[in-house]
């Protein structure tokens, strides 16, 4: 059975597991927008014709019972990443019309599945809870262009600022701001190397 495969089940069975603990006091659903970027390398020389690129972004998290102003949370967490490449305009290069135009776009774009555990800093305020996320994440790649061999797994963080707001509902809805650094290269071929992170835009619900 494929590595990642295995990886995605043992998550999900771990998350299974703990949702049938006592000490879990609620689970919820968020989605939200995603703006990747990625760093490349060649030789040690930094590319700048790559650029970010929007995607989406959906998770579902399980929230442990809170002691005192801070709780755990388990998260899994699917998230579009990938770049934009903007090739210089050299058309002396191709005078016979050829090559990539002044106004030419690349597009790459990788998948992942991204289980979590978070650590959660809460401040009850009017109309709500003002908080801070932050802990480490697993990016088990899904989905990748065929012509680039991304690593199968690396490894990143998460740092966020959020506000869950007052109940007026069966569920209460929250909002939040992330950024998803990675502290592993996504791809290293021994030439070129590449480092992605994101900053996530997201609304959720927590029931």
């Amino acid at each position: 059975m494929n590595k990642r495969i295995i990886i995605v089940l043992a998550m999900l069975s771990f998350i299974s597991e703990t949702s049938h603990a006592q000490l879990i006091k609620s689970y919820g659903l968020s989605l939200g927008a995603v703006n990747s970027s990625q760093e490349w390398f060649s030789s040690g020389v930094h590319l700048e014709d790559f650029h970010s690129r929007w995607g989406f972004n959906a998770g579902a998290f399980i929230e442990g019972a809170q002691l005192s102003f801070l709780n755990f949370e388990v998260e899994l967490r699917f998230t579009q990443s990938g770049s934009v490449y903007t090739p210089p305009y050299q058309p002396q290069l191709y005078p016979d019309g050829t090559g990539p135009g002044p106004n030419a776009h690349f597009y790459s774009r990788e998948d992942y599945l991204s289980p979590s555990i978070l650590v959660k800093l809460n401040h009850r305020m009017p109309g709500g809870s003002l908080y801070l996320v932050a802990g480490p994440k697993l990016n088990v790649l899904v989905y990748s262009d065929p012509q680039m061999s991304f690593r199968e797994t690396d490894l990143g963080g998460v740092f966020g600022v959020g506000f869950t707001f007052a109940r007026i509902l069966p569920f209460q809805t929250f909002a939040e701001f992330r950024y998803s650094p990675n502290f592993t290269y996504s791809f290293d071929d021994g030439s070129q190397t590449v480092r992605t992170h994101s900053i996530d835009f997201l609304l959720g619900v927590t029931l």
